[in-house]
Parts: structure tokens; sequence; C-alpha cells
């Protein structure tokens, strides 16, 4: 069996808007912001899976799941360091 190599990818969920009401009329900053985590995996497809199981994901997850998305759809996974 052929051992593939470890690589380094940097999750990236999609980008959420939130806005932070402090006016009356419930208008306020929005703020953007999205998950990341580094991981170490054979392929970009493992990367997402390992960082759905991670603590920097448990936020995106439970929002997709709760609108009836898939958490992977939209996530990213950039090579950082190969190490062939």
């Amino acid at each position: 069996m052929k051992h593939t190599p470890m690589k380094k990818y940097l999750v990236v969920s999609p980008v959420y808007e939130h806005v932070d009401p402090v006016c009356d009329d419930g208008t306020g900053p929005i703020e953007e912001y999205c998950d990341t985590v580094e991981i170490e995996a054979r392929s970009a497809r493992e990367a997402k899976v390992l960082a759905m199981r991670t603590d920097e994901f448990k936020s995106h997850v439970r929002y997709t799941r709760g609108d009836g998305v898939s958490p992977f759809s939209g996530v990213k996974a950039i090579l950082t360091e190969d190490r062939a």
C-alpha cells in the first residue's frame, strides 16, 4: 500500500455577517467573520472532515445544520505546506 504524505491545510468557513443591534431600531455595526483551523491531512477532503470535528468549527456546524445546510457547503481547504 502506498503511503500518502501528510500536508498542512488551512480550512476556512464561508464569511458570515452579524449585526450587533445597538440602536433602538435594531440596527448597528455589521461584523464579518469566518472560522479557520490548521489541519494536517492527506487530502483537502480529509482536512475538511477533520476540521468539522474541532472546537474551532463547532459554531459553524451548529449554524449551518440549524438552517438545513450541509456544514461542508462553501468550506475551503487551502494547502499551506506540502511535505512531499
